[in-house]
């Protein structure tokens, strides 16, 4: 739309950021709010892996361009609650103005970003700026399932504090490892730290303390922090201990892997040598 496509450099200056918030706004209302494009289909517009694009999300929300958004607006269309997207609102005070109109942003069916016709380019296709299912059911239906979801549902109140989506960023989780003294890749850091804001149960410094103080107690089984924390989200884990790290991968490893303390063949031939 208008507003993310005239958002000045300065303001913005990641390209791929950019794209993300360009194509994101594709699949907001008019007044910015209520998109919930799943990563995939982020991905599928912008042509970015799904993991960039999660970056570029946590970076938007850190830069306050975006922040969480009525959550029932998503369980409103989408049956499964596994599968439930985040909702974002756009902030179009941030930024750039908001033009008059509508902005066409990004679509699956087109090869980038085109509002006007220029230089014989063909008219772009007056898409909406929500998804199709949205258009055909209208809002009216969110507008209810909101209703019923209760004012006192902290994930469908549309006045929740916004500071919970932005609070504890990667450059605070980074400060803390730091200080522990724990070795932690910048890329497996992140993906945790979306990881758990994925399965609503983010981080803070409380927690994240709490975890590296588990993460210690895994250097002398020869787990690195890494390898313990790439397990955590494979198990889809809403936290983490030390000896849950070392039951699954002693689990992984099977019966077979280190020693066997019911083996007593050593002793058969103590006879022999008396």
């Amino acid at each position: 739309m208008s507003w993310a496509m005239q958002m000045p450099k300065s303001t913005l200056g990641d390209a791929s950021a950019r794209h993300v918030l360009l194509c994101l706004a594709n699949y907001a209302g008019q007044d910015g709010r209520g998109a919930f494009p799943s990563a995939e289909q982020l991905a599928e517009d912008t042509g970015l892996s799904e993991r960039t694009v999660r970056y570029k999300l946590d970076l938007l929300e850190e830069m306050g361009l975006i922040t969480r958004g009525n959550q029932a607006i998503a369980a409103a269309y989408i049956g499964r609650k596994d599968r439930i997207t985040n909702v974002y609102d756009l902030q179009l005070k941030r930024g750039a103005v908001a033009a008059p109109g509508e902005g066409t942003g990004c679509s699956s069916q087109q090869h980038g970003v085109q509002t006007t016709t220029e230089r014989g380019a063909a008219v772009a296709p007056n898409t909406s700026l929500n998804q199709e299912q949205n258009q055909e059911q209208g809002r009216e239906g969110a507008a209810s399932a909101s209703a019923e979801a209760g004012s006192n549902d902290p994930e469908a109140t549309p006045d929740q504090p916004r500071s919970r989506a932005k609070g504890f960023s990667l450059a605070d989780m980074q400060a803390l490892t730091d200080t522990a003294g724990i070795a932690i890749a910048a890329d497996v850091a992140q993906d945790y730290l979306a990881h758990r804001r994925g399965i609503k149960a983010p981080l803070n410094a409380t927690i994240w303390k709490t975890t590296l103080i588990e993460l210690a107690k895994l250097a002398p089984h020869g787990i690195t922090a890494d390898q313990a924390l790439a397990e955590a989200m494979a198990a889809g884990w809403r936290g983490l201990k030390s000896e849950w790290l070392v039951n699954r991968l002693k689990r992984q490893q099977g019966p077979g892997a280190g020693p066997n303390d019911d083996d007593t063949s050593w002793a058969n031939n103590l006879d022999e040598d008396l």
